[in-house]
């Protein structure tokens, strides 16, 4: 998958209430009903903060 420099902010820090835009793409299980999925994020390995981001197709 191929984004353009105007949508890539792979490793760009967006600073806290400020919002960013864009594409993740991966890669799930066929049993998984993806507009009924939640993928958890947190800001780093030892993050301590995390956010839920819903999921569609």
């Amino acid at each position: 998958m191929a984004l353009s420099s105007e949508d890539d902010f792979f490793l760009t820090q967006v600073n806290p209430d400020l919002e960013k835009t864009g594409t993740i793409a991966f890669e799930v299980g066929g049993d998984v009903e993806v507009s009924e999925a939640t993928l958890k994020a947190s800001p780093g390995f030892w993050g301590t903060k995390a956010t839920e981001i819903q999921l569609s197709e």
